[in-house]
């Protein structure tokens, strides 16, 4: 088959953008309930606190990708759903099953942030912001795994295209350069993450420092 490098990576970064769709959604869908999570944790409610803490004990526990198939089955089955194209359907699932363990992490940084807060620690209450985007870019990442139930992102569309290269060669050069894309993308991430608690050490450093 015919090979052009350009088209491949034009469409493997359109098809790149669906991960960011769906990390962006189960963030803010984590932000959502994670946060009021925390907060009810927080004012230990002797009624609220034991269910809110069994669901986060299922939501830190249950695997991202058993979940997502789980999720995937169910949401299949049901009359409502079946409405819907396949296509949605599987990245309600895979958008469901990241947002639990975005909800997960986001409550437990939200109750650090709020203990940090109460102590009167604003600079370390602040790397919230940092750690949120960490969240992100890890589930931003995790969402590669809807490649195993059919959501058109960027792993399965590298999938499809290994396919159908016969020779060995090109299929590893294609693994290489898509390892190494992903491999940077984090590397760049973990950059913004430091370069966040910096900025937020360094603001509250100049902010209280003797004249």
């Amino acid at each position: 088959m015919t090979f052009d490098p350009i088209d491949f990576v034009l469409n493997f970064l359109t098809y790149f953008l669906t991960n960011v769709k769906i990390g962006v959604i189960s963030l803010v869908l984590g932000l959502l309930v994670g946060v009021p999570l925390a907060l009810l944790l927080h004012k230990k409610n002797k009624w609220l606190t034991p269910v809110v803490n069994t669901l986060l004990f299922f939501c830190r526990g249950f695997p991202v990708y058993i979940l997502m198939f789980a999720l995937l089955n169910s949401l299949s089955a049901d009359s409502f759903f079946k409405s819907f194209p396949d296509e949605t359907v599987r990245l309600i699932a895979i958008v469901l099953a990241l947002a639990a363990f975005a909800l997960a992490a986001i409550c437990d940084l939200t109750l650090v942030m709020l203990t940090q807060l109460a102590k009167g620690q604003m600079a370390e209450a602040f790397l919230i912001v940092p750690n949120v985007f960490r969240v992100f870019t890890a589930v931003l990442i995790t969402s590669s795994i809807g490649a195993a139930i059919g959501v058109s992102e960027a792993v399965s569309y590298t999938i499809r295209v290994y396919e159908r290269f016969p020779d060995r060669l090109d299929r590893f050069l294609l693994v290489l350069g898509v390892t190494i894309f992903f491999a940077m993308f984090q590397t760049i991430c973990k950059r913004i993450v430091l370069a966040l608690s910096d900025a937020v050490q360094h603001r509250f450093q100049d902010k209280h420092s003797p004249l």
